[in-house]
């Protein structure tokens, strides 16, 4: 079996050494130094199983790519890295698809800890086509989810991530815009419907307030 690829996104080429020391040993990685670089990879045809990203590049922030929602469709973990310790951005970070943090400077065995978590929650049994706007499963492939049914499904199958919050699941998909009270349900009992045949649904913790992604043959997701 081969090694799991990380890609690493880091513009000091003294931290870029540190990082490949450090995981060279123990997973393939792929240094990237720029956020165009990253978004030129991101349209090739590998994917890689995890991204550790520091947030400030010389062409923009990673905000930028977490923003875009390209990296949950794709299913890949997210270990942001920071100079600072801001709560408020690294909040921000997470609500938007990040699933653990390093503050710099850090240590080889953190690192290694949670690259290994992150690897660890990366294999999912649900395949996005961001594309095709479709999802597939065991060969299984739904109709064509509309934009928020897809959005909505990006969200609840994010590595990492088990019940999401209907707050966030509104985030998610609609930013910035006013949301009518029933809109949520209404793209949700559409998603359930496309999802049914990949024996999987969306069920409502009401002890949690949130949704959670299931199978509905007992196996895992």
């Amino acid at each position: 079996m081969s090694q799991p690829l990380v890609w690493v996104l880091e513009d000091d080429l003294d931290v870029l050494f540190t990082y490949e020391m450090i995981l060279a040993r123990h997973y393939r990685i792929r240094l990237l130094t720029t956020l165009a670089i990253l978004r030129k990879a991101l349209r090739g045809d590998d994917t890689p199983s995890l991204l550790v990203a520091d947030l400030g590049l010389p062409d923009g922030s990673f905000t930028e790519i977490l923003a875009s929602g390209e990296l949950r469709a794709k299913g890949v973990p997210v270990c942001v890295v920071s100079s600072e310790d801001d709560v408020s951005r690294l909040t921000w970070c997470f609500e938007h698809g990040a699933a653990d943090y390093l503050t710099k400077p850090f240590n080889k065995q953190e690192l290694l800890v949670k690259c290994g978590r992150l690897l660890t929650l990366a294999p999912t049994l649900v395949d996005l086509d961001p594309k095709q706007h479709v999802a597939a499963r065991r060969d299984v492939r739904t109709q064509r989810l509309t934009v928020r049914e897809f959005q909505l499904l990006a969200v609840l199958r994010e590595p990492g991530r088990r019940a999401v919050p209907r707050a966030l699941l509104e985030e998610a998909i609609y930013a910035d815009e006013p949301v009518r009270s029933n809109a949520l349900n209404f793209h949700l009992v559409g998603l359930r419907k496309k999802l049914a045949p990949l024996a999987l649904d969306v069920v409502y913790r009401a002890s949690g307030g949130a949704f959670e992604l299931v199978a509905t043959d007992g196996s895992s997701v």
